[in-house]
């Protein structure tokens, strides 16, 4: 099987805001370092803007990424509010990567224009039955106790890279908290797989794109998940 191809979904809105960014950008940090501290999450499963669960998945299946080790998450930790401001900054982290920032880190700037996050190797990724967890994710709360008992596939990604620009609008950078896009491409391996074809290995690619005119949160995302 051919590895995904990201241009055809990709291409066209990242390229449209690439040179108001690198016009507005004039500081750039990395992290994990004294300046960057990266995401400041544990894993990439949120709500989305109108409030409602914000989960990368196709018909059959969810991907939850984790940016920080999967067992240094507290036990009570609703992983849907996403955002664990200091505690999070006690978990190491599975990704390096850089910020591209208007005037600063934070105090300066709220939030950056872009972050890239690049795997080390060795991120966890866990698969889920989407009709499962969307049940789950009903009383929207998501634990990482409830989270283990809806018996997910856990792998990891020998490759993975998410470019995140959280304030991305239409024509460029905006300050309204219901644009933005996410980008992210990851490859690797499961522990188990009785239901992949040949083997034990996944690809994912995921586009997010908040800035869409549609209205629903399902028609601004577009995920594919592939187990080979």
């Amino acid at each position: 099987m051919k590895p995904i191809s990201s241009f055809s979904v990709t291409a066209l809105p990242v390229l449209l805001t690439a040179l108001a960014l690198a016009a507005m950008a004039d500081v750039t940090t990395f992290f994990p370092g004294p300046a960057d501290t990266g995401v400041p999450a544990y894993a990439r499963i949120e709500r989305a803007p109108d409030g409602k669960p914000l989960v990368h998945h196709d018909k059959d299946w969810a991907a939850i990424v984790f940016y920080r080790d999967p067992a240094c998450v507290p036990a009570g930790f609703n992983l849907l509010d996403f955002l664990d401001i200091p505690g999070v900054f006690n978990c190491p982290m599975t990704v390096v990567g850089s910020s591209l920032f208007k005037n600063g880190p934070p105090p300066v700037d709220d939030v950056p224009l872009e972050t890239v996050s690049n795997g080390t190797g060795k991120v966890p990724v866990w698969f889920v039955q989407w009709d499962v967890l969307r049940a789950a994710l009903a009383d929207d709360v998501l634990t990482m106790s409830e989270l283990n008992g809806l018996r997910p596939v856990k792998g990891t990604a020998s490759f993975f890279r998410e470019l995140l620009r959280p304030t991305a609008g239409p024509s460029g950078p905006t300050e309204r908290a219901d644009f933005g896009l996410t980008l992210i491409e990851a490859r690797g391996s499961v522990d188990e797989c009785f239901f992949c074809p040949t083997g034990r290995t996944f690809e994912i690619l995921s586009f997010e794109n908040l800035q869409s005119e549609k209205n629903d949160i399902e028609s601004k995302t577009n995920t594919t998940i592939r187990f080979k």
